[in-house]
């Protein structure tokens, strides 16, 4: 057969293209290298329509070429960092400001995250992230028929986000119908008035997780306008701000859920949360499906609870406690009334029994894997992984 068969040079544009698009974006200046055939089959969208930046090394700067040549292409950018690196921040900045410098309509960007790895410099706030971005949004949104960004999952920005940065993002995303902004920094600063501006605005959100302490009945209530999307999903998250909030009222809660009749709730309290105040913001109702409760201390008064309100929605429950024979009782009591139950972690000893009986009524959850439960005889290694692409907002 002739040798020309196997030449790579002879391959056609469109399959050098599907191949090219499965090698990392750092590799690719390797192959623009090697001939003209392979470099001018890099300039095709399909190559860079799904990007993923990952800057952990000096050396990652090598993306920033190609960021510029084709980053108008690019509609899904995953962007990830290593923070503590000061070269690191500063090729990430760069990223960013080089698609802000792309007009409104050259950015096709629909879906766009930031997730910062490690632990963040000592004193480090990290506020020129937000401003680069507040450049891109104002960029995107800089002619409205050309606002095409769709989906913006911030968790992973592990910088104090202000009213401000997410008005920038509600006066330019117009089109936008997810927004994750639960980034696990302790001190909250964002306001209700701020998030009820960006629920008014974008028309389109149909998922929604934030802190507690920024929803009250006008948010809520800016949900059930005629004529805007109907909300699916919203994930709640409650710190030691919502020890002096007010709480959203039944009235508002049940408002919402029958505007909303396929809407799902998550609720997330962490340690800093007051303890007395758990109770009160699970109200009855609420169709919540995942609960994480990461308090570290004796919870299982509010396991009863969810379980007698919840019972019927109720999928994934997470519980930071302690041990102790009333708590056997609520986890069993909650796996025999949540028939729904798919992940069950529970981080603490509890009764071998008990974990017998919880696994024999859900056996696809032993199946697949999906629990955490220990008892005193197993002393191994706790680990938890989360299922890709799964909501990680209640992560605490």
């Amino acid at each position: 057969m002739d040798e020309e068969f196997y030449n790579w040079a002879h391959l056609p544009s469109p399959v050098l293209a599907h191949v090219f698009s499965f090698v990392p974006p750092f590799e690719r200046n390797s192959i623009a290298a090697v001939c003209r055939s392979w470099n001018e089959s890099l300039d095709t969208p399909m190559i860079w329509r799904r990007l993923v930046c990952s800057f952990f090394s000096p050396s990652d700067v090598r993306i920033l070429h190609f960021i510029k040549r084709f980053g108008h292409y690019v509609t899904y950018l995953r962007l990830e960092l290593y923070q503590h690196g000061k070269a690191n921040r500063k090729n990430a900045l760069k990223l960013i400001n080089i698609l802000s410098h792309f007009t409104g309509i050259n950015i096709k960007l629909t879906h766009f995250s930031i997730r910062f790895k490690g632990e963040n410099p000592l004193f480090y706030a990290g506020m020129e992230f937000t401003e680069s971005l507040i450049k891109l949004f104002d960029t995107i949104g800089e002619r409205r028929e050309f606002s095409k960004i769709r989906h913006l999952n911030l968790s992973g920005l592990q910088v104090i986000l202000t009213d401000p940065f997410i008005d920038s993002i509600s006066l330019n995303c117009f089109e936008l119908d997810y927004l994750n902004i639960l980034n696990r920094v302790l001190v909250c600063k964002l306001t209700p008035f701020c998030i009820g501006r960006l629920v008014s605005r974008c028309r389109k959100l149909t998922v929604l997780h934030t802190y507690g302490i920024t929803v009250n009945d006008s948010v809520l209530g800016s949900f059930t306008e005629e004529g805007r999307a109907k909300l699916t999903r919203l994930g709640l998250v409650c710190q030691r701000e919502n020890k002096y909030s007010k709480d959203i009222s039944t009235g508002a809660w049940y408002d919402l859920i029958k505007m909303n009749p396929d809407l799902r709730v998550e609720f997330g309290f962490d340690h800093t949360c007051p303890h007395s105040r758990i109770a009160q913001i699970m109200k009855p109702g609420i169709p919540v499906v995942q609960l994480h409760l990461a308090t570290f201390s004796i919870i299982y008064p509010e396991i009863r609870l969810a379980t007698r309100y919840y019972s019927k929605y109720l999928e994934r429950v997470v519980v930071h406690t302690r041990p102790s024979e009333e708590l056997d009782y609520a986890i069993l009591s909650l796996a025999e009334s949540c028939k729904n139950l798919r992940v069950l972690y529970i981080y603490c000893i509890i009764n071998r029994a008990v974990i017998d009986r919880v696994l024999s009524l859900h056996p696809k959850m032993k199946q697949q894997g999906s629990y955490i439960l220990k008892s005193f005889v197993e002393r191994g290694p706790w680990t938890l992984e989360m299922e890709d692409g799964d909501v990680l907002s209640l992560e605490l």
